[in-house]
């Protein structure tokens, strides 16, 4: 029988790594099963071991004295145990310097090995993961009664690992459900202000917009003016930060080419890199579509080129690629996808992340940044992105070599993909006073509900504003005036904008409902965004964004400006 292959099995190897039991502490437990079993065998050493391909690790070794209390592995060349769990059966050694297949072991002289009686620690699965054994440096005959004895002992200690596996892995599931609906409420946190937030941020926006139509004769008012939007943009990155890593950002998702998307982003990709950064591409002309939100998609690839930038001190070169399929993935990553995974690559040759916290990089606010260099939320946002985007995001790493992130999008179906059609007509904002139609208006945030309505009535715009629902239905009831369109705000007191839309449909069954949110947290309305059912608008918007939307519902045909 060939030893080393049986060793190195991979079947094997997994069940050891389940179990967890190589390169872990001593444990109490194996330490008394190995001193019961050296009384009930008259032996003066036990030992309690599991080998993988190349060494044996010693889970208790009673009665081999001071030094193996703190050396905790020997390679398997100074071992018996190899032998056991090679053959499966119980390796019965009176005289070691007699045995032929043991006498050169390098055991003899190192741990004073001479007679040996070790039986196989046999999983559920048939697998042999180690021994239990006795030794003597002295000749020993062992009896039949000895070799039953130890079986039986084998058994229990193995129904002890058993019981330690699930513990542990119990615990792991529970820890897992702590940091799950830690994340839940840290994401309603964020939702919660976000929506506050972007409210706020609509106001500046909408505001330093129209400002800038009285100051454009002005070279310095105009400059102001640009910084406060510059301001309001960075901020509104923010809170599209804390909700994508809180997955509660509504996503319009697209039928796109992943190479679209990223080359499109190319040049913003390269404003981001100093000048001793090179950033190269490697793009699959075969890739198949995805569906995503195109915008989301560039926030995440934008999120993980800055993130290699920070990793390539000292300049270097970042790599973005993209695979029509997946490369192999590893045995933790889950895999299932109706179509198969279209893959995108950022890959650096930095410093690399140490093992120990790679399982820890996609956690909200953990960062290996200098305080003030950064908040931990950009891979956080990455991988709420991905995820709420039906893919997988991990990344793989080694120290001094750099990291490779890897973005696993599923594939939409081979038909689908064929017929897509890529469709991105531009409106801009139409003129003061042009355009005809009442439009009911539905904003509980005072601030917000004034600005709105002042750029629709500017454009021509007859408008009912109202700020809640109940409001809403009063004022539609006692004008009783044909309304074009009602633009409803999402998140409101009371009835919300859902809701709301319901009952205006019991009114005007055709009537044409946009939706506006920065935190659309209803499942069924996300949905409905999702799938293209529901017309949404992200807030905050511009105000050209907000009427040329509004004109393509009033205009069919005429779509919104694609995302930039």
């Amino acid at each position: 029988m060939d030893v080393s292959a049986q060793l190195a099995h991979p079947k094997r190897l997994k069940q050891l790594e389940i179990r967890r039991i190589l390169d872990t502490p001593a444990d109490e437990i194996f330490d008394r099963i190995a001193r019961l079993v050296a009384q009930s065998i008259n032996a003066p050493v036990a030992l309690v071991t599991f080998v993988d391909d190349h060494r044996q690790w010693f889970k208790s070794s009673y009665g081999l004295g001071e030094p193996w209390k703190t050396r905790r592995e020997t390679p398997l060349s100074h071992s018996f145990c190899q032998y056991v769990v090679a053959f499966k059966r119980p390796l019965v050694v009176p005289d070691a310097r007699e045995d032929p297949l043991v006498k050169e072991n390098l055991a003899i002289p190192d741990l004073n090995v001479i007679a040996y009686l070790g039986v196989p620690l046999i999983d559920v699965d048939g697998s042999a993961l180690g021994s239990l054994a006795v030794a003597d440096s002295q000749p020993h005959a062992w009896t039949a009664r000895d070799i039953q004895a130890m079986t039986d002992f084998a058994a229990i200690t193995m129904i002890e690992v058993q019981l330690r596996t699930e513990v542990a892995q119990r615990a792991e599931v529970e820890e897992q459900l702590r940091q799950a609906q830690k994340l839940e409420a840290i994401g309603k946190l964020a939702g919660g202000v976000a929506h506050d937030f972007n409210n706020i941020l609509l106001i500046v926006q909408g505001y330093a917009s129209l400002l800038a139509e009285h100051v454009a004769n002005s070279p310095d008012a105009t400059q102001q003016v640009q910084e406060i939007k510059k301001a309001a943009d960075r901020a509104s990155t923010l809170t599209q930060q804390l909700l994508a890593f809180g997955r509660r950002q509504p996503l319009q998702p697209q039928m796109v080419s992943v190479n679209d998307v990223v080359m499109g982003f190319e040049s913003m990709l390269r404003r981001t890199l100093s000048e001793d950064l090179e950033l190269a591409f490697e793009l699959d002309a075969q890739i198949d579509l995805v569906e995503v939100d195109p915008a989301q998609l560039e926030q995440v690839l934008l999120n993980l080129v800055i993130n290699a930038r920070d990793a390539s001190v000292g300049g270097g070169r970042i790599v973005i690629r993209t695979l029509r399929h997946a490369q192999a993935l590893p045995s933790s990553v889950a895999a299932a996808s109706a179509h198969g995974w279209t893959e995108l690559q950022v890959q650096d040759f930095g410093a690399g992340i140490e093992a120990a916290i790679l399982p820890q990089i996609f956690e909200p606010f953990f960062t290996t940044k200098q305080l003030g260099k950064g908040v931990g939320l950009g891979l956080a946002t990455v991988h709420g992105i991905v995820n709420q985007s039906g893919g997988i995001v991990f990344a793989e790493s080694t120290l001094g070599q750099g990291s490779t992130f890897r973005v696993l999008l599923p594939r939409v179906a081979r038909a689908a993909n064929e017929a897509a059609v890529a469709t991105t007509a531009r409106v801009t904002a139409l003129p003061r006073g042009s355009a005809h139609a009442t439009i009911l208006l539905v904003e509980d945030d005072l601030g917000a509900r004034n600005l709105l309505t002042s750029i629709l009535q500017r454009t021509g715009y007859d408008v009912i504003a109202a700020g809640n629902g109940a409001e809403a239905l009063r004022s539609v009831d006692q004008r009783q005036q044909t309304i074009d369109l009602a633009i409803l705000d999402v998140v409101m007191p009371g009835m919300n904008g859902r809701v709301l839309g319901e009952q205006m449909r019991v009114r005007y069954p055709n009537l044409t409902i946009l939706h506006m949110s920065g935190y659309a947290d209803d499942r069924v309305l996300q949905n409905g965004i999702a799938s293209g059912n529901v017309n949404f608008l992200p807030k905050p918007s511009t105000p050209e964004e907000l009427l040329a939307k509004v004109a393509s519902l009033l205009q069919p045909g005429i779509t919104l400006p694609a995302a930039s």
